[in-house]
């Protein structure tokens, strides 16, 4: 077998081998031989070497930038604290005209500020008859006091404000309280002071404030007593009403007024509202 090529497919070729046999004489013969022809059938073995072809499955570890993109910081979560203030919503008014604003409810009280035509104002409360509104710019802090039929409300009805009393200026160092005396008369008690010294371009007068019987049931007043230089002399006297029948007791304070203030405690900074005493019903 004949190995042809290792690159060739295994074949089976066959080949005519002609083999001459050429007949030898016999000794001693003249006659030629005649060739005789034989086919022969040689098979020949071919034999390619197949390839075997490997495929080698190759993992490649790719390494991909990665950008990435921060997520959002969260906005912080506020706790409530239980023991904060919350502050409430108050009530609105808007003032038509121009407006002046005073320390008190009352027009003898001094002038403190104003508002122009269409200012909107808060309205922290009103005075204990409602005739007067105390009120502040909107978010704002100076609070002073206007006549109730001044404003328009926006939001609210005089009914439903507190009563609230007026926050009056302080004079510490030039203004004493009265100390009044009094004497009844059935349901009048006169009081009797000496006047208090206030200069001629300060001077304002005196304030009673007042919880007095009169008709059953206990009546609060805020009496101002305008004062001149020239009448500031002397005792002073004045007389209210206090009648018998009411289950609670009746109180009377007083206090100096000058332009500046209030007279004061110096030792204690508070207003110096000097309690007066009033004799029981005989």
């Amino acid at each position: 077998m004949i190995n042809i090529s290792p690159l060739l497919k295994k074949t089976a070729i066959p080949i005519l081998a002609i083999i001459m046999i050429t007949g030898v004489s016999a000794c001693g013969s003249n006659a030629p031989a005649t060739p005789a022809i034989q086919t022969v059938e040689v098979t020949q073995e071919v034999t390619r070497l197949v390839m075997q072809e490997v495929t080698q499955e190759v993992t490649q570890i790719v390494e991909i930038q990665v950008t990435s993109t921060p997520a959002p910081t969260p906005e912080p979560t506020s706790t409530p604290d239980p023991n904060a203030t919350v502050s409430p919503v108050l009530p609105q008014a808007t003032l038509p005209d121009h407006t002046d604003c005073l320390y008190g409810p009352a027009s003898w009280y001094e002038y403190k500020s104003s508002f122009p035509a269409g200012q909107p104002v808060d309205v922290l409360g009103k005075s204990e008859d409602g005739a007067w509104l105390n009120v502040e710019e909107v978010g704002g802090w100076n609070a002073c006091w206007i006549n109730t039929s001044e404003a328009q409300f926006v939001n609210a009805q005089i009914e439903a404000l507190p009563v609230v009393q007026p926050v009056l200026p302080v004079d510490y160092y030039d203004l004493a309280s009265p100390y009044a005396s009094t004497r009844r008369k059935g349901d009048e008690v006169t009081l009797s002071w000496k006047a208090v010294p206030m200069s001629v371009d300060e001077i304002r007068g005196y304030l009673i404030r007042a919880e007095l019987c009169q008709g059953g049931q206990i009546v609060p007043q805020e009496i101002f007593i305008p004062m001149t230089y020239e009448e500031n002399k002397g005792t002073i006297t004045y007389t209210v009403t206090d009648e018998a029948g009411c289950s609670a007791p009746s109180q009377v304070h007083m206090i100096s007024y000058t332009r500046r203030g209030f007279a004061g405690y110096y030792q204690t900074g508070k207003l110096g509202w000097e309690r007066v005493y009033l004799p029981p019903h005989p």
